[in-house]
């Protein structure tokens, strides 16, 4: 079915309701990457010596190259505020 013939077809009712069950039960390529980083954690947790810190679901989450190249830059930039934040002088 194509957007336009959905556009046609659906109403704006029927779309806030589709909206609403994506909120409580989600489906698609996001449902699909939780899974798989869910299965990844159980895996790396059972063949985690103990002692060492578990791996979590966002661990194995796949993030585009460009949204982590966002997240390292924010990431860099808090560090440098953290240590370039001026002493007060009294």
């Amino acid at each position: 079915m194509m957007v336009q013939d959905l556009d046609e077809q659906m109403g704006a009712q029927e779309f806030q309701r589709w909206m609403a069950y994506y909120n409580i039960e989600p489906f698609g390529a996001i449902r699909d990457n939780w899974h798989m980083a869910r299965l990844g954690s159980l895996y790396a947790s059972v063949h985690t010596p103990r002692g060492r810190p578990s791996m979590t679901s966002d661990d194995f989450m796949f993030k585009d190259p460009a949204t982590t190249q966002r997240d390292h830059i924010k990431t860099m930039m808090a560090r440098f505020n953290a240590v370039s934040t001026p002493k007060d002088s009294h």
